[in-house]
Formats: C-alpha cells, sequence, structure tokens
C-alpha cells in the first residue's frame, strides 16, 4: 500500500485516502490525450480501481467530550456500534456533540460520503445527516454522535467501511431528516476534491425483523467508477440513527441490497435499542 501524502484543506492537515491502494493525493495527472474507456490504447480491458474518499485528522483528533455517566450524551455515545464482524472502530475516537459544535465538522469527515455536492441541498444524502448539524447552533438540546468502523485486519483500509450518526432531536426534526429526497437531489453531483462525478439517489426497499421499517437508498455512479454507499435510515422514539456502508471490492453494485451492510444495520438498530430503549 502507497503511503498517503498530507494534503492541506483549508487551514487544517489532513490525510485524503479513497480506501484503495492508492490515496487521492497519488492519483497521477489526467492524460493530454483522450484515452479509451477502461482499457489501453489497444482497447485491452484493464480491471477498475474504484475509489471512495475519506479524510482523517493527520493528529490525534481531540478526545470526546466525557459526558456525565447515565446522562443522554453518554448513553448515545455508548450505544454507537463498536465492532461488526471483520469491522472494528478506528482510532479516530467515536463522540457526541451538541448541534454546532465545531467538532461536528471533523467527525464528519470520517463519514462514507462525498466532500463537496452540487447543489449543497444535497449534503444530507451526499455526505450523511451530520452536515445537517454543523451549524445548527439555534437548535438547542440537539445532539449527535458518531462513529467509524473499516476492516484492518491486512492493512489500514482493504475496502469494507462503515459509518454510523445517531441523532437526539424534537420529533418534527427527526421526521424531516427521514424523508425521501426531493426531486433536487434524486441526481447529485459529488466531489473527493480533486474530481467531480454524478451519482443517482435510488431508493432501497428494506424491513428487517428487529430493526423494523426504515428508509433506505444508495448512492450509484453514473458512470460506475465510484463505489455504490449504501445509505439506512431509523427512527428510534426520540433517536433518528443512519448507517452508510461501503464496499470497494464489490465496486459499483446495482443488484441486490448486500447482506453484510443488512447484518450491520440489525445489528446496529438491536445495539441501540438496547441501550437508548
Amino acid at each position: 500500500m502507497k503511503v498517503p501524502r498530507l494534503l492541506t484543506v483549508g487551514t487544517a492537515a489532513l490525510l485524503s485516502c479513497p480506501l484503495a491502494t492508492a490515496c487521492a493525493a497519488e492519483r497521477p495527472p489526467a492524460a493530454s490525450t483522450p484515452a479509451p474507456p477502461y482499457g489501453d490504447a489497444t482497447g485491452t480491458p484493464e480491471a477498475r480501481t474504484y475509489t471512495l474518499d475519506l479524510s482523517i485528522p493527520s493528529s490525534s483528533p481531540p478526545a470526546p467530550r466525557a459526558w456525565p455517566r447515565g446522562s443522554r450524551a453518554y448513553r448515545m455515545q455508548q450505544a454507537l456500534l463498536p465492532v461488526f464482524g471483520s469491522l472494528r472502530r478506528q482510532p479516530w475516537p467515536a463522540g457526541v456533540a451538541r448541534f454546532g459544535d465545531a467538532v461536528i465538522s471533523v467527525m464528519g469527515q470520517t463519514q462514507v460520503g462525498a466532500r463537496e455536492t452540487e447543489p449543497p441541498t444535497c449534503d444530507r444524502w451526499a455526505k450523511g445527516v451530520w452536515s445537517d448539524f454543523a451549524s445548527a447552533s439555534g437548535e438547542g438540546g440537539g445532539l449527535i454522535g458518531m462513529a467509524s468502523l473499516a476492516d484492518a485486519r491486512d492493512s489500514p483500509f482493504t475496502g469494507v467501511f462503515a459509518a454510523q450518526a445517531i441523532v437526539y432531536a424534537p420529533a418534527d426534526r427527526l421526521r424531516e431528516l427521514d424523508r425521501p429526497p426531493s426531486d433536487a437531489c434524486e441526481t447529485i453531483k459529488m466531489s473527493d476534491t480533486q474530481r467531480w462525478w454524478t451519482a443517482d439517489v435510488t431508493p432501497v426497499s428494506v424491513r428487517l425483523e428487529r430493526a423494523g421499517d426504515l428508509t433506505a437508498y444508495k448512492l450509484v455512479d453514473v458512470a460506475g467508477d465510484q463505489a455504490t454507499v449504501w445509505t439506512a435510515l431509523l427512527r428510534q422514539g426520540s433517536y433518528l440513527m443512519e448507517i452508510r456502508f461501503a464496499d470497494l471490492g464489490a465496486g459499483a453494485q446495482d443488484g441486490p441490497v448486500p447482506a453484510t451492510f443488512l447484518g450491520l444495520v440489525d445489528a446496529a438498530a438491536t445495539r441501540a435499542r438496547s441501550i437508548l430503549g
């Protein structure tokens, strides 16, 4: 695996890695003449390399706030899934923050999604629900917890990555988060800050016995170059949980819902229900 270079985004030094054999910073410059799609000059097919942007603070991120034991925020942090199969919680810690806290944007960089979107009003579906609360300081009492899981058995990133968010907010706010994308967000332009692609937001029919009814969709790159991102949203009382999942080994998926994704949602829902009620 190539050693990723440090990139500077704004004033923060970040390690930007697309969860593949080469990081975004290692991508070669565009060819001066057009090349045949997915092949060499003779048209011979070559294997695609699927990428997904992920930014990790180059230095140790701030430790999560130590919430009082038994408080709502403490229980939300405990409800975040620490492990699922070969997926393990990574060194960047899980944490819970009040709406509008600056740490939300830092934690959001470890979620599965785009760095930039067009139009920005589609951030919720392209980046994750956290993007609604990075500057939502006016929503008093609201909390969001986030965690990230990756398969790190052989190397830091083998291609399977998941992210979880739990939101505590008034019922009308949760209903807004749980709604399908508007017509304007059925197709979204997404970027990892180095290139843009277009993704269709496609609803997915999912029902799990223990998780119950949920809203699910997938982000599918129309060109087939980016790995499919699967997302599920589940309401539990005063909480909404989001699970985002991508498997670079499977590439662009337009078939059945991955079994690993279904199991992940079921396990996360079961743990959250047992702790949050």
